[in-house]
Parts: structure tokens; C-alpha cells; sequence
């Protein structure tokens, strides 16, 4: 069976996991595109998650939206030779993993 990979679930739109989240998603719904919740401030998967996760949560589910997940990139190397680098960006992109589940999102962006 042929695929068609022009329709609009395949399409998504940028929404920023801050404060402005749950306006930006209404913006991308209206647009018909799917939501990619886009971690570009690490410090939103600690302490700061939960007020948002939870909202978050509620909104994907209650509206049966397919999110992507795109984990934490600014300033990652995984490969970097200084190990502390190295474990930080490996804890940053696990800490993403966990928060993507605690979503129920099964799908991810992954820059290395």
C-alpha cells in the first residue's frame, strides 16, 4: 500500500514548552497542524514542567492530538571529551525522554 506522506498530520507546528504554551497551541490547532512541543529552555524540564506538563497533558488527551517531542539541543555534545559536558547533555536528553512519556508522547526530534 502506497503512502501519502503530504497530509496535514504530517505537518507540524513549533510550540515552545514556557509560559505562552497552551496560547501557541491554540494557534496550531487552528492552523490544522500537528503540535511539536520544542524544549529550548532545559530548566522547563525540572522544577518549572509540572504547572505546564500537567495542563499539557490534559489538553493532548482531551483532544487527541499526536504531539512530537523535541528534546533539548542548545549546547549538547554528546561526544564532547570533557566528560562532565559529555554526562550534563546525557542527563538533559533523558530528562526529556522522561518528560515526552509523562505526556504520553511516543515520538521525538533529536538533534546530536
Amino acid at each position: 500500500m502506497k503512502r501519502n506522506m503530504i497530509e496535514m498530520k504530517n505537518f507540524y507546528g513549533k510550540v515552545d514548552f514556557d509560559e505562552n504554551l497552551l496560547s501557541n497551541m491554540e494557534i496550531v490547532r487552528e492552523l490544522n497542524l500537528s503540535p511539536e512541543i520544542c524544549i529550548t529552555d532545559s530548566t522547563y524540564l525540572f522544577d518549572r514542567f509540572q504547572p505546564i506538563g500537567n495542563r499539557l497533558h490534559t489538553l493532548l488527551t482531551a483532544n487527541a492530538l499526536e504531539a512530537n517531542f523535541h528534546l533539548p539541543f542548545y549546547g549538547l555534545q554528546l561526544g564532547c571529551k570533557d566528560s562532565y559536558i559529555r554526562e550534563l547533555s546525557f542527563e538533559l536528553i533523558m530528562k526529556g525522554l522522561q518528560r515526552m512519556a509523562e505526556l504520553g508522547i511516543t515520538s521525538a526530534v533529536m538533534h546530536v
